[in-house]
C-alpha cells in the first residue's frame, strides 16, 4: 500500500511552478473541478448557468471548457505513457514477478524523482532501458510538446 501511495503522489509531482516532475498539483485540481462542474451541469436545468469558478472568480464557459480539456488531456497521456511503458518492459522482462514495483519505477522515472524499487538496474535488458530512456524524456518536456515534435517529424517540413 505504501509503494501504490508512493507511486500516486509522484505521479502528481508538485505544485506549479515548482521543478518537480510529474503533473502538476494545478492540473489534478482544474481536472477534478472541471469533472464536478461537468456533472453539475449534467444534472441542472437545461436553462441553469452553472458558472465554473476557479481562485474566487467565475470563469467563462468558453475559457473553463478548453482549460479543463487541456489538462485531463495532459494527464489521461501521462496515465497512457506509464501503461505502455509498462506493457513494453514487461515484453521484455516477462518473468519479473512485482509489477507494483515496474510500475512504481516508471513512474519515478517519468516525474524525475530517481527512486527505484528495485527494477532498474544494469542488469535490465537493453529494451527497458531504452524505454526508461524515453519515459524520462517525455517526463521532463511533457506529453504534449512531444507529440508535437513527433508529428513535426513524421509529417515532415514544408
Amino acid at each position: 500500500m505504501t509503494l501504490i501511495l508512493l507511486t500516486l503522489l509522484m505521479f502528481i509531482g508538485g505544485s506549479s511552478e515548482s521543478t518537480a516532475g510529474g503533473i502538476k498539483l494545478a492540473r489534478i485540481i482544474i481536472g477534478y473541478r472541471g469533472i464536478a462542474w461537468w456533472f453539475k451541469r449534467m444534472f441542472a436545468r437545461s436553462k441553469v448557468l452553472v458558472p465554473f469558478t476557479y481562485a474566487g472568480e467565475n470563469v467563462p464557459a468558453s475559457v473553463a471548457e478548453q482549460e479543463i480539456s487541456k489538462n485531463m488531456l495532459v494527464i489521461i497521456l501521462s496515465f497512457l505513457t506509464v501503461c505502455l511503458a509498462t506493457i513494453v518492459a514487461l515484453q521484455f522482462n516477462m518473468f519479473y514477478p512485482d509489477v507494483t514495483s515496474l510500475i512504481f519505477d516508471i513512474v519515478s522515472a517519468m516525474s524525475s524523482c530517481g527512486l527505484s524499487a528495485g527494477y532498474v538496474s544494469a542488469g535490465m535488458p537493453l529494451a527497458s532501458k531504452w524505454v526508461f530512456i524515453l519515459v524520462m524524456w517525455i517526463g521532463r518536456l511533457e506529453v504534449i510538446p512531444v507529440i508535437v515534435l513527433f508529428m513535426g517529424i513524421f509529417r515532415g517540413s514544408p
